[in-house]
């Protein structure tokens, strides 16, 4: 069964070939809106600076990834929200690209 399975794969591979290969042309521009999210690749400042420079220049879209310090306790017991969360909305109120959805 093993050597029957080395044998067909191959075959199905290649006979999924074609000389005919569709072809973008990137002159039109894509059919779809690119979209990331502000996750930054790294934890300096600038890595976040590049991760919005970066979907400034290459997104239609984005989302804002906030997925750490997130203050559960203070809204569920009606507190005042921590500093820091504060200052990481304002951050990101200040770094929102304008022309993106």
């Amino acid at each position: 069964m093993r050597t029957n399975l080395f044998a067909i794969l191959p075959l199905l591979l290649l006979s999924n070939c074609s000389e005919n290969e569709p072809t973008v042309d990137l002159e039109k521009g894509r059919k779809f809106d690119m979209g990331f999210t502000t996750w930054s690749f790294g934890p300096r400042s600038q890595d976040v600076t590049d991760t919005y420079s970066f979907i400034a220049a290459n997104a239609d879209i984005y989302a804002e990834h906030l997925d750490t310090a997130i203050p559960w306790n203070a809204w569920i017991n009606e507190q005042p929200l921590p500093v820091a969360f504060i200052n990481e909305i304002s951050g990101r109120v200040n770094r929102k690209i304008s022309g993106k959805q």
